[in-house]
């Protein structure tokens, strides 16, 4: 394997594990976010706006941060493919 296609390897196993840290984080948010909605009720009612508002934008960041996983992802798997095609070529002549 050369240097370049572990580099890219090693590039995909870090945007995977970002998704992992990402899962599990955004579940963290969204579980103080709900819990806090349920806890307060209508008592205080700017504080039930600012954990909405933060549940929203949570939502929001998570689905941008999934569709640049997966773009950087397919980037990455397109490159590998680019590699391996032309050490193939270069092995067949």
């Amino acid at each position: 394997m050369t240097t370049d296609l572990r580099q890219i390897y090693w590039m995909r196993s870090q945007w995977k594990r970002f998704r992992q840290i990402l899962f599990g984080s955004t579940g963290a948010a969204w579980l103080v976010c709900c819990a806090g909605i349920i806890w307060l009720g209508q008592e205080q009612f700017l504080l039930l706006l600012s954990l909405v508002f933060m549940l929203f934008v949570v939502t929001g960041l998570f689905i941008y941060l999934l569709i640049v996983i997966r773009r950087e992802l397919k980037a990455l798997e397109r490159d590998a493919l680019e590699l391996r095609a032309a050490q193939n070529l270069e092995q067949d002549e």
